[in-house]
This record gives C-alpha cells, structure tokens and sequence, in this order.
C-alpha cells in the first residue's frame, strides 16, 4: 500500500487544477488496457487477410484500414479503437522485425508469441525484398 502525504501547498482548492491533474492521470492510462491473447489472436487473423494486407502494404495514410479493422473487432466482441490498433500492429510488427533480423543473424534464442503466424504474413515480404536488394546490388556492380 502507499501512502501520499499532502503538504500545505498540495491542496486542492481550485477545482480546475484538480481537474487537470485527473485529466493528465487519465491521459496517461489512455489505450493502456493490456491485449490480450485473444484479442492479439483475433488482430493478426483479421491482418492475414490478404485484401487487408494489400491494403496496409499500399498506403501510408491508413486510418479508415484500422477504423475498418476496429469495427470488425467490435463484431467479435472486442473493443479497441483504431489507434490502438494500429499501435498494436506497429509493435508487433516492430517486434517481429526484430526477432527476424536475430535468427538471421544466427541468435535462435530470441522469440516472441504468435512469431509462426506473423512470419506467415510478413516472412515473404522480408524475402521479397532481400532478393530485390541482391538483384539490384548485381546490376550495380556491373
């Protein structure tokens, strides 16, 4: 249990300072509900999808693709907005590259949850664009 003391300058009598000071608290919590296992499960199925795929991988402006994937959550029961989403998304996509670059390098021991399915959706493209790197690298060095 901890235990805040109030000195004399800490009251609250203005009640807009004290307003601010749970907006600031609530702010912090904002999107901070953990995911979990199902709900990930549930994210990455709707991401496998390869309309959805060839849409994230196409545009850089991709709020109405999460808004989209937001309310198909919703339909299972699952609420998240889209920028949690798309939080989501990054970081798991993010997470992925990075364990990916690790075992390519040699290091099998770096692993994370639901890497079989995200190398599912992602490990071609990882792939694809090594070897374009190669074929471009051979013709310029020609």
């Amino acid at each position: 249990e901890i235990s805040v003391a109030l000195e004399d300058d800490d009251t609250v009598d203005d009640p807009l300072m004290f307003a601010s000071h749970v907006e600031s608290a609530e702010l912090a919590n904002e999107g901070g509900k953990h995911w979990t296992l199902d709900e990930v499960r549930a994210l990455i199925r709707l991401w496998s999808d390869k309309n959805i795929q060839r849409q994230l991988e196409g545009s850089v402006r991709n709020k109405r693709i999460f808004e989209h994937i937001a309310a198909m959550l919703q339909d299972l029961g699952i609420d998240r907005d889209w920028k949690q989403c798309r939080t989501k998304y990054k970081n798991l996509k993010h997470e992925y590259n990075t364990v990916k670059k690790a075992h390519d390098s040699g290091n099998t021991r770096k692993t994370m949850k639901f890497f079989t399915e995200l190398d599912a959706i992602l490990g071609h493209k990882a792939a694809g664009q090594s070897s374009q790197l190669d074929v471009d690298q051979r013709e310029g060095s020609m």
